[in-house]
């Protein structure tokens, strides 16, 4: 077929024969269907086509009216919402202008403080210095001094030294005044070089201390026994006005009212005091400074006294001038005084208008207010006078219409005209397209209708149908076959949609379809990033998937923004490294730069957004660190096509950067010669420093790099003296490896002279993080209980009885009953995201949690930072316990109308364990408390020294201590609020108690006969023959709690607890290699100190290996299998043994060489004193005890990993593993 041709307008000119046939066939079915109804056909076809035109002119109009009303709803809504923007400017504007007068302001006027406090200091020095006694202090070249302090005080008013005079003062302070008056006024006059008037010409000056009458307006002379005593003289002033013969000297200024407010405040909290007045000169406030005795150190307990003040004037009208610009047209701000005192100012750019006492804002602008507490000096109200009013200053800032107008146009209103306009035009060229093509129509319904008679005229009804059927066919084969598959796919039937999808789809798999020539393209200057988290691997290891997934979205998050601020592009993420690239796909001159202060900023985020995660995420994220490697180059980069098409950056630069980064150390940048010399030759030069070392770089041999210095660096080399942080790194020649956890001792002595820089406290972070859990139980616990019992039993009694009778070991039980969980319990309970907590349980809890911290011995091993790791371990695998599903299954109906029915996974799962709060809060705590007071050496040491605990306790004596302590700690009267949080009655007191006896004394593995008995009653509970029927336990021990029919179940789930702990102990042997290494290291230590102490018979380092070996085989992978076997903690189970079994093969073939390896950095480090005595400091001082010189038995070295496991002994010389086997095994 020919070609088409086009008309100008750009529509193809169809066929006219085509066009008919198609259009006939069309009308052809019409005729047929109406031809057996009516012989009359014309008629019928008329009838039809005036009723078509009809429809169609109403639809025409129903679309031009839906367009009229869709470009008038457009135009309304584009006004608004371009109004709405300006708004949205304005008020963004004004607050940041707000933010600006506040801050400005607020450090001038802390600045002005500051400046007097200063002033008084040098006063009282002075004084001391030259041993004056005051009241008799002048203070020399005074005029001078003051005059410095007016200047930095906003040039106030007014500087003046009043000294404190009493009754028995008064004479002998009148009679140095008469001698030194008249030489400090004529100081003033040369200073200001006044030379025609001498002080001793002055008219007016008293000798003797008066007050100024203003009713009588004169002096007089103040009487001996004044109610306004002690007497606040106005002696040494700034300025003295001698041209106007104003020399206020000698006046006591305790009679005035504003003055002896603001005293009497300084009086009673030795601290600054203001008081805010109108002057003649404008709104005003008197600053009333404390001169003292003396000057004393911060921190020092010695006793001073105030002697007098510093009295100082503040124009307030000066701190409002020159802040903004001149857009910044029109802000009122408020200065409201708690003592009644109101004043407006209008700032005006640069000039500050003072519109006088009281409010005088536009009140259209008050939802905009902006208050900020501007000047307070924290003036204890309780112990002021009533009296006596405590000035505190607060601003309120408004917007005025004038600054307004500066951001409203008539935008809103051109734009909505356009949009009418556009309106306009589009039904224009509607009606003249709907013209165009009606025209065109009934061309082709006349030819139609010709060709319709001419067939009609030839054929027979019958046969005229067949073609017409024909017809239809090849039209629609020829649409399906022949068409287009976007045709099909948009116009055809289902099985022609089908037909095209699985054309398109075997397109899409065939080669052929990608023969079209890619997008991709050359850049010549570009800079890559590469960027990895130290440490992530073993950090993720510890967690949860969430957890690793929020702290890989909110740093990834902050780097993404980054990157478009500094307009860099981000390529992809692979794991947890980040790649980006400056350079592309626009070039740029300053793609070095540009990526280098990405660079910084990503490092500096990265400590800041890990300190603020720490709390989310458990202890340890803080630790995590960037390590970066940037290299400039050429990059071949384009569209990898194919089923995920990809962006992607190929070429030898991105391989060498990918191996900067790897040669990198954790929070440094690496950078390779290249960027380096682009960094030098744009003017950076100050950012990069040498690094001595050459590193090996795979594929290029030996290269000489360079450090691209951070924002940390630089705060460490201004605090510590160094030049170079090489000088941390001194080996001559460095190969390194892709392990992303590896670490140098540069790097952690830089996060240590960070972490002091920051003057940050990592137990800190370890309490508000164990608050953070633990208040989350906790409002688990209050949204499980009844909202409409609010009536808490008195539970005085009760705590004082729990604990009193027998040891904390006795208090064990094999059987711990948990509650029924019944309909009206699923009821009553609430989200626990909606509870709130009393302020005061929380502090009570941050207080209680800080305590513990405290009792916590400065260990290597057993620490508070330890128990922060057994805590996040409980935690972890708390919330991988199959949760209860809570849909009902009753069998019975008797069971529903009850309110009893079952639930499938708390039988078969948990046991009851993730159905009640109070359990996993109790776990929890015990996790945090249970090796508290731990004195760093195995129980049976301390039964050899003869501990008095080791006497009192017989067994687990470090175990029941640690209970004991911690208890008596929760049960003073200092915690009762968070004791109420915790239970609420008598039956869950005694639970809680029995749970934390239960799970503090799992921990004790050592234990020949505990350990035994846990596992008869694992096998009872957990064998085939028995795990079904043991109601007969319930015999031969008392339940704690409400009887329950199913025991079984809660025997189940009291060794499931005990078993957690135990797995959470010793969870470093169960987690990620370097998390493994870190703590084996700190027990070595710990132990090995105790051996340099004198407190172990035998150097640990003997058989530590072998001692390894054995527990992992006879302990570790057998409870790790245990946990597996129990189905309760679903794939952490699995991935505790599959890490036990990786850490025990990595231990053999590395273990020998790792313990000379803690061997000798324990005798490389400085000079440690091996203790010979030591104090377990106990809450009560209770307990004293020294080390005896009596020889020990012969012991093998303590060789465990485990939270007290280091009290088993084992050596292959001496044991066996049968034996060993035969000692631990639970």
């Amino acid at each position: 077929m020919a070609p088409k041709p086009k008309y100008e307008d750009g529509f193809a000119d169809v066929d006219d024969d085509d066009a008919s046939i198609a259009v006939s066939s069309l009308a052809s079915r019409s005729t047929r269907r109406s031809s057996s109804r009516n012989n009359n056909s014309g008629s019928i076809e008329m009838q039809l086509a005036v009723g078509e035109k009809t429809r169609m002119m109403r639809m025409k109009f129903v679309m031009l009216g839906a367009l009229l009303v869709f470009a008038v709803a457009l135009g309304v809504a584009t006004f608004f919402i371009i109004r709405q923007g300006e708004e949205q400017t304005f008020q963004r504007e004004f607050r940041s202008y707000s933010s600006e007068i506040v801050a400005v302001t607020t450090e001038h006027v802390q600045s002005s403080i500051q400046s007097i406090e200063a002033f008084a200091n040098s006063v009282s020095s002075y004084a001391s210095s030259t041993g004056m006694t005051w009241p008799n202090v002048t203070m020399p070249d005074y005029t001078s001094r003051a005059i410095r302090l007016a200047d930095l005080a906003a040039d106030s008013r007014l500087v003046t030294v009043a000294p404190f005079v009493t009754n028995e003062d008064k004479l002998g302070f009148e009679e140095y005044a008469r001698g030194v008056i008249h030489e400090q006024i004529q100081q003033d006059l040369d200073y200001q070089g006044i030379t025609d008037v001498n002080a001793t010409d002055l008219e007016g000056i008293p000798e003797v201390i008066s007050y100024f009458n203003l009713s009588a307006r004169q002096k007089f002379v103040e009487p001996p026994n004044s109610p306004f005593n002690p007497y606040l003289v106005n002696w040494q002033r700034y300025p003295f006005e001698t041209p106007k013969n104003r020399i206020f000297v000698m006046n006591n200024m305790m009679r005035i009212p504003t003055i002896r407010n603001a005293v009497t405040q300084t009086r009673i909290s030795g601290h600054a005091a203001a008081t805010f007045f109108e002057a003649i000169l404008g709104v005003e406030s008197q600053i009333i400074q404390p001169i003292f005795d003396k000057v004393l150190p911060p921190g020092s307990n010695e006793t001073k006294s105030i002697v007098g003040v510093v009295w100082v004037v503040l124009s307030w009208a000066k701190y409002f001038r020159n802040l903004l610009p001149d857009s910044g047209n029109g802000i009122y701000v408020v200065l409201k005084s708690s003592c009644g005192f109101v004043t407006t100012f209008l700032i005006r750019g640069l000039v500050a208008e003072e519109l006088g006492l009281g409010d005088h804002h536009d009140t259209a602008y008050d939802h905009m207010e902006i208050q900020y507490d501007f000047v307070n000096f924290n003036v204890d109200g309780s112990s002021v006078p009533d009296d006596v009013c405590i000035d505190k200053l607060t601003l309120y800032l408004y917007p005025s219409d004038d600054l307004k107008a500066n951001y409203t146009s008539s935008d809103p209103y051109v734009y909505m005209a356009v949009v009418l306009a556009i309106f306009v035009l589009t039904s224009v060229t509607f009606l003249l397209f709907d013209w165009t093509v009606r025209a065109r129509e009934q061309k082709v319904m006349d030819r139609v209708k010709l060709q319709d008679k001419i067939v009609s005229s030839l054929f027979p009804t019958t046969f005229k149908d067949r073609l017409y059927n024909i017809n239809d066919d090849q039209f629609d084969n020829t649409s399906t076959l022949n068409g287009s598959v976007s045709s099909a796919l948009t116009f055809g039937s289902a099985t022609a949609k089908k037909k095209a999808q699985r054309l398109l789809e075997r397109d899409l798999d065939n080669p052929e379809a990608l023969r079209g020539k890619p997008i991709a393209d050359l850049f010549l200057e570009t800079t890559v990033f590469f960027g990895d988290i130290s440490g992530f691997t073993s950090w993720s290891s510890v967690r949860e998937p969430a957890q690793v997934l929020t702290l890989l979205e909110n740093l990834y998050g902050a780097f993404d923004k980054i990157a478009r601020r500094h307009f860099v592009f981000k390529v992809e993420t692979i794991g947890d490294c980040y790649v980006a690239v400056t350079g592309l796909p626009d070039p740029r001159e300053d793609h070095a730069i540009a990526m280098a202060r990405f660079a910084r900023d990503c490092m500096h985020k990265m400590k800041d957004l890990t300190r603020k995660l720490e709390l989310r995420l458990g202890p340890g994220t803080s630790d995590l660190n960037l390590r970066i490697g940037l290299h400039s180059g050429q990059v071949t980069a384009g569209m990898l096509r194919g089923e995920r098409a990809r962006f992607q950056l190929f070429g030898d630069t991105v391989n060498t950067c990918s191996r900067m980064e790897t040669a990198s150390v954790p929070g440094r940048i690496h950078l390779s010669p290249t960027t380096a010399k682009l960094l030098i030759e744009a003017g950076a030069s100050d950012w990069i420093r040498d690094r001595p070392e050459k590193v090996f770089i795979a594929g290029k041999g030996e290269m000489e790099t360079y450090w691209l210095e951070t924002k940390q660096d630089s705060a460490i080399r201004r605090n510590k003296d160094f030049d170079e942080p090489s000088q941390h790194l001194r080996a001559s020649s460095v190969h390194f490896t892709d392990d992303d956890d590896s670490t140098t001792s540069a790097d952690s002595m830089a996060a240590e002279e960070l972490e002091n820089l920051r003057g940050m406290s990592k137990y800190e972070r370890l309490i508000d993080w164990n608050v953070e859990m633990l208040s989350d139980l906790l409002r688990q616990i209050l949204a499980a209980r009844d909202p409409n019992v609010v009536v808490r039993a008195n539970m005085s009694e009760a705590e004082k009885k729990i604990g009193r009778h027998g040891t904390v070991l006795e208090e064990c039980k094999d059987i711990i009953a948990l509650p029924k969980i019944g309909y009206k319990d699923l009821q009553i309970r609430r989200d626990p995201e909606s509870i709130e907590l009393p302020d005061r349980a929380v502090e009570q809890l941050h207080q209680f949690l800080s305590i513990v911290c405290d009792n916590y011995l400065d260990n290597h091993f057993h620490n508070f930072e330890h128990a922060s790791h057994v805590t996040s371990s409980v935690l972890k695998l708390l919330t991988r316990i199959v949760q209860v599903d809570t849909t009902m299954q009753t069998s019975r109906e008797d069971d529903l109308n009850s309110g009893v029915f079952k639930l499938t996974d708390f039988a078969g799962h948990s046991y009851g364990i993730t159905s009640d709060p109070l359990t996993q809060f109790a776990v929890v705590f015990s996790a945090a408390i249970h090796d508290m007071q731990h004195p760093g050496i195995p129980n049976a040491r301390m039964v050899e020294e003869n501990d008095p605990l080791a006497s009192k306790f017989k067994q687990s004596t470090a175990e029941q201590n640690s209970v004991e302590e911690a208890w008596k700690i929760l049960m003073k009267d200092d915690f009762k609020d968070l004791r109420a949080c915790i239970y609420k009655d008598e039956a869950e007191l005694k639970r809680f108690r029995q749970l934390v006896v239960n799970v503090v004394m799992a921990t004790d593995i050592c234990d020949k006969e505990l350990g035994g008995m846990r596992k008869t009653r694992w096998q009872k509970a957990f064998s085939p023959d028995v795990a079904g029927s043991p109601p007969e336990a319930a015999s031969r021990t008392s339940l704690v709690g409400p009887s329950v029919q199913n025991v079984g179940m809660n025997e189940k789930a009291t060794i499931v607890i005990e078993h957690l702990i135990q797995a959470s102990d010793v969870s470093h042997t169960m987690q990620h290699w370097h998390v493994y290494r870190m703590w084996n290291e700190r027990l070595f230590n710990e132990l090995y100190t105790a051996y340099l102490a004198g407190r172990a018979t035998k150097d640990p380092s003997e058989g530590w290996y072998e001692g390894e070996i054995g527990f992992f085989d006879f302990y570790i992978i057998p409870l790790a299998k245990k946990l597996h076997s129990c189905g309760v903690f679903g794939v952490s189970s699995a991935e505790y043994l599959s890490y036990a079994e990786s850490n025990r093969d990595e231990w053999k073939k590395k273990g020998k060489e790792i313990v000379q390896e803690y061997l000798a950095k324990f005798k490389n480090r400085s000079a440690v004193a091996p203790p010979s005595s030591y104090i377990i400091p106990p809450i009560s001082n209770e307990r004293q005890r020294t080390v005896g010189n009596q020889k020990a038995t012969d012991v093998a070295a303590p060789t465990l990993s485990g939270d007290n496991q280091a009290t088993i002994p084992f050596s292959t010389t001496d044991k066996n593993h049968e034996s060993f086997q035969d000692e631990v095994e639970v």
